[in-house]
């Protein structure tokens, strides 16, 4: 791949002469390795007045608070000894604290004009908002390298979209989708009354002859009604603007609706939400969206507790074009000090073990079938390796190929998981590195 991969692999071309997959070449290949990794972000000014506030209530008593302390340790460790308390962690395997939903605002042309992973966690009154660039550039199953904001576009967007961010951030559990269509989104700020947000740019409808005139005007505290809000959100003034600043916007517009929506009453809260119509309520159902709506407001207001509102850490890269496109980051100051500090509570136990991998190939030519298998290797613990199509598409049996002996016995696993009978696991005979298994997918193969 050289930073961009062709959409709609699945089938992608007629059968052509038998030849090894080709290994899929991340997009970390096209970045340029003298651009550092660069961590866009929103300026957490609240955060940063509660932290230094914190760190004075610190000076003022630190050494009272260290006998407090450790009087409450004693008797924390009393009570874990003698009670046998357990700490309640996702990782661990226990109960989770923390929930997640994904909420995207969806375009005309149903792409996603802005995307952000919203996270509660009341045991800790810690909220979360992740931000996402439409240009992250993902692998989709069955589709290829595809840009964020454009797998909500594709069959199965919504679904898609969930377990490629969740693939982004290492397997992070997301609970849920909220998507709201411009519209829908407009509705939901008048059915609040409006918002009352930061406008860092002034919002202009351009006329054919040059000039314009202002939609909505820059200012530190604009009213703005549905309409004005989606415009806001979703403006562009320049070609080639980078995602921080389209990534501002959507915070600003999504942080006052969060306020907005938690000023009222839950009961109030869910009717408006309901009267958004399908999809409105998400995929949580308009109670536990609420909810968790209500836990980020309450920690936004709240001097002893944190929302921590911060952009996905991203790499630029030269994927061609004017508009700028970016990779995760994954060194150790990007996604995995996100996972640490901010979604650990989300990060599932098995999340840094090492899956197998399986590379798939449409066997038949059916339109879209590699995409129906992904679902399926991630239910079992086996991880997307890529896709293509076979060198034949007259493939009436799927073959998963194995290429060691030891592999017999996960080979079957895998070809339980697929719904393909044991008897279609095989010997593989091709000469690659792509991944531990390749899987055909023949005419046995039931999406």
């Amino acid at each position: 791949m050289t930073g961009k991969r062709r959409a709609g692999k699945d089938p992608v071309r007629p059968p052509a002469p038998p030849v090894a997959p080709p290994p899929p070449r991340a997009a970390a290949d096209v970045a340029d390795p003298t651009i550092p990794p660069v961590v866009i972000s929103p300026r957490p000014s609240r955060r940063d007045e509660r932290r230094q506030r914190k760190r004075e209530q610190r000076k003022r008593f630190g050494f009272a608070g260290g006998g407090v302390a450790l009087v409450i340790g004693a008797i924390l460790l009393a009570t874990i000894v003698v009670g046998g308390v357990k700490a309640v962690t996702h990782t661990s395997g226990h109960k989770r604290t923390q929930r997640t939903v994904l909420l995207q605002i969806q375009g005309q042309n149903r792409t996603a004009v802005g995307s952000v992973l919203l996270a509660s966690d009341p045991a800790r009154h810690a909220g979360v908002e992740v931000l996402v660039p439409s240009r992250l550039i993902t692998d989709v199953c069955g589709f290829g390298s595809q840009n964020f904001g454009n797998i909500l576009a594709l069959p199965g967007g919504i679904d898609a979209s969930v377990r490629a961010l969740s693939t982004v951030l290492h397997g992070v559990t997301i609970d849920g989708s909220w998507v709201l269509s411009t519209s829908q989104f407009a509705g939901l700020v008048d059915g609040v009354g409006g918002i009352t947000t930061q406008v860092d740019t002034n919002v202009i409808q351009r006329s054919a002859g040059g000039g314009g005139r202002i939609l909505v005007p820059a200012g530190p505290n604009q009213h703005l009604n549905g309409a004005q809000a989606v415009e806001y959100l979703s403006y562009q003034p320049a070609s080639d603007q980078t995602a921080a600043a389209q990534l501002l916007r959507m915070k600003n517009v999504v942080d006052s609706t969060i306020q907005a929506l938690g000023g009222r009453t839950n009961t109030g809260a869910q009717a408006v939400l309901r009267s958004l119509g399908r999809g409105g309520t998400s995929t949580l159902g308009s109670g536990k969206l609420v909810d968790l709506l209500d836990g980020i407001a309450a920690d936004d207001q709240s001097s002893s507790a944190t929302v921590d509102a911060t952009d996905l850490p991203v790499t630029p890269i030269d994927a061609g074009g004017a508009i700028p496109s970016y990779r995760p980051d994954d060194s150790a100051g990007g996604i995995p000090q996100l996972l640490k500090f901010d979604l650990a509570g989300s990060v599932p136990a098995t999340a840094n073990s090492q899956h197998a991998t399986v590379y798939l190939l449409n066997g038949t030519g059916q339109v879209g079938l590699v995409g129906t298998a992904c679902p399926k290797l991630a239910s079992n613990g086996f991880t997307y390796a890529g896709s293509d199509n076979a060198p034949s598409f007259s493939n009436a049996r799927s073959e998963v190929e194995i290429f060691s002996n030891s592999a017999i016995s996960q080979g079957q696993q895998l070809a339980k998981a697929l719904g393909l009978p044991a008897s279609d696991v095989r010997r593989g005979t091709l000469n690659q590195d792509v991944a531990k298994f390749v899987v055909i997918l023949g005419g046995d193969y039931k999406p």
